[in-house]
């Protein structure tokens, strides 16, 4: 098959149009900043409820 479609094949790759450049996407440390926070509150959220009823784990667990 690929043999008999050699010549259409080339003819599709040469007709392509080139990608456009891609432009500057966010910096590294943004991404990580955001993955770390995606991961961190469910991870935090599911540890179960606080002992005490105030404070950052309280919080987050009764968001949940």
């Amino acid at each position: 098959m690929a043999f008999i479609f050699r010549h259409e094949e080339r003819q599709k790759v040469a007709a392509a149009s080139p990608l456009p450049e891609r432009e500057a996407g966010r910096p590294l440390w943004h991404t990580a900043a955001f993955f770390a926070v995606s991961v961190g509150i469910p991870l935090f959220a599911n540890w179960g409820a606080a002992a005490q009823d105030a404070g950052l784990f309280a919080t987050v667990h009764s968001i949940k």
